[in-house]
């Protein structure tokens, strides 16, 4: 049987750097000179429905929760690196990526 270990406790604190792209909100924090992503808003983006078990498929250091603030509230947020997102866009179809990595 595989042992699947879950996101690890919620201690650390961003303020997100907030994007938008056809008028939706995706939430980034960096930390260590990294790159992560709020998955709620990533699923929304994507029009899929991802939770934390779709994030089981990744490694343990792709994603994290944290403590997010955007717009003077916090919220604790299953975040996922840079990797993970190219991850879960190869694990999970979106039209609008194309070939992602094949051309």
């Amino acid at each position: 049987m595989l042992n699947v270990t879950p996101c690890v406790p919620c201690t650390a604190h961003f303020e997100a750097i907030l994007f938008f792209r056809h008028h939706r909100m995706l939430r980034a924090a960096v930390s260590e000179a990294q790159a992560w992503f709020c998955l709620a808003d990533l699923a929304r983006l994507m029009g899929k429905a991802l939770d934390e078990r779709a994030t089981l498929k990744l490694d343990a250091d792709q994603r994290r929760v944290v403590w997010l603030q955007a717009n003077g509230e916090w919220c604790r947020q299953l975040m996922v690196s840079e990797s993970g997102v190219f991850a879960l866009l190869v694990h999970h179809y979106v039209p609008e990526t194309g070939r992602c990595g094949n051309g």
